[in-house]
Order: C-alpha cells, then sequence, then structure tokens
C-alpha cells in the first residue's frame, strides 16, 4: 500500500494521502535511503481517507487498519466512530484523537495494541457489562477519556468513566494500565469493584487530586451482587478522599494500599 520511496524536500504529494488517496506516500526523511524514519511516523494520517463520506465515515478507522497492514502508520482520529464488529489495533498503528472523535463500542469489544494519543476529553465510549476494551500499550489511562469530569460536577458520568477505567482489560489477560487523575475534584457515588490489582494514582505532587461524594455511601468498595467480598492490592497514591459531602469517608472491603 506504499509508493515507492524517495529522498528530498517533503513536497505536496507527502500530504495529499491524507485526503482521500488509495495509498499512504512514504518518503525517507534523511539522506541514507535505508532510514526508516518516514513521513508516516511523523505525520498522522486522517483516516477519513480510507472511509466514505456517504457512511458518515464510520467505517475510516477500521479500512485505514487494513490498509495500514505490517508499516509503521500513526492514524489521526477526526470523527466519531461506532464498532459494528470486534476493533483490533495491532501494535505498529498509533492512534491520535481530536476531540469529539470518540469510538462508540456498544456489545463489541475493542483491543488497542498500539499506544494511544488524546488529551482529557472522551475518546472512549462504553458501557460495562456490554462488549469490553483492552489497552495494552498505554502505562496510564485517564477518567476523562471515559467522560469523567473533575470540576465537582457530573457525578453519574464520572462514576461510569472509574467504574469503566477498573473494568479495562478484564479480557487481554494483561496488566492493567494505572488510572491517573490530572488536578481536579471527581465526584463519584459508591465506585464499586469485585477486580484485583488496580492503582489510582494522582499525578502531581502539590496539586489537588480529591475522590470525594456528597451522598451517604462508600466512595470506594467492593462488592458481589448484595455481598461484599474481599478485593485485594488496590494501590492508591498522591488522592484525597472526600466524604464531606455526606458526613462519612468510606473504603469497604478492600484490602488497600495508601500512599
Amino acid at each position: 500500500m506504499t509508493i515507492g520511496a524517495t529522498t528530498g524536500q517533503i513536497g505536496v504529494e507527502d500530504l495529499n494521502y491524507k485526503y482521500g488517496a488509495a495509498t499512504i506516500f512514504d518518503r525517507v526523511l534523511r539522506s541514507d535511503p535505508t532510514d526508516t524514519e518516514t513521513i508516516n511516523r511523523i505525520m498522522p494520517t486522517d483516516i477519513r481517507a480510507f472511509g466514505t463520506e456517504a457512511n458518515a465515515w464510520n467505517d475510516a478507522l477500521a479500512a485505514a487498519i487494513t490498509a495500514v497492514g505490517a508499516e509503521d502508520a500513526k492514524l489521526l482520529v477526526t470523527v466519531p466512530q461506532t464498532l459494528a464488529a470486534n476493533l483490533t489495533v495491532p501494535a505498529n498503528v498509533e492512534l491520535e484523537f481530536v476531540p469529539g472523535a470518540a469510538i462508540t463500542v456498544g456489545a463489541y469489544t475493542a483491543t488497542f495494541n498500539g499506544t494511544i494519543h488524546a488529551g482529557l476529553y472522551e475518546i472512549l465510549v462504553w458501557t460495562v457489562g456490554s462488549g469490553a476494551i483492552n489497552i495494552n500499550k498505554n502505562p496510564y489511562i485517564y477518567p476523562q477519556w471515559f467522560g469523567a469530569l473533575d470540576d465537582g460536577t457530573g457525578e453519574p458520568a464520572t462514576t461510569a468513566a472509574f467504574t469503566e477505567c477498573m473494568n479495562v482489560n478484564l479480557t487481554a489477560n494483561q496488566e492493567k494500565p494505572t488510572i491517573a487523575l490530572h488536578p481536579g475534584t471527581y465526584l463519584v457515588k459508591e465506585l464499586t469493584t469485585t477486580e484485583t490489582d488496580i492503582s489510582i494514582v494522582g499525578l502531581f505532587a502539590n496539586a489537588t487530586k480529591e475522590l470525594g461524594t456528597t451522598t451517604s455511601c462508600a466512595i470506594l468498595k467492593s462488592a458481589d451482587g448484595v455481598s461484599t467480598i474481599d478485593v485485594n492490592n488496590i494501590h492508591v497514591e498522591n488522592i484525597y478522599f472526600d466524604g464531606a459531602g455526606a458526613g462519612l469517608v468510606g473504603i469497604e472491603g478492600i484490602n488497600l494500599t495508601v500512599i
């Protein structure tokens, strides 16, 4: 799928592939023609180059992954995608998301073996219990990627986002990525998990990362149906728990390591 690599200055032909070309133009950027650092790994390719506007570009990401094949590539996710089948992003493909271009997983499984790049905005729409998400290369994931708010509002969405973070990689048999919190206040209602080996870490030591609730309930607890069970190896670091709104701070049924 690659036009023969050439040397020389970057020209307009290097960019045309981003907007409708059937192939990716591969240009060697250094004088050594055997050098593997090409424009494809420096400039992300808009996935719309591989989809169809008539389908609202919803086929774009899957088509782009197929076109890339085994080559190293960065794909720019610029339009929302709703899965119609399981999605596997191979290790040679990095995804960069722009705001508003989230993937809706639905009942399918989305597996990301390549690195995900995104800011603190929603890129994955998912409900635990339907479908699955596996993120196998990023060491950190952020609740905002799943729709959380860090301004002390949006409790239902933030609770759902943390629940989704805690359930990433259940089908991948891989180590869970660390849930990383940027400074802010995250309001949740009874984060419930039966999973082990979960790490929630606050970034930037001198800034406040608050995990709080305004209702009379635990902030973090273990449960299986109506029965409380023990959950081990929950690691929490550099986070302030605040149950002041409910008059309590609740952590139930968890073997917790707090730093």
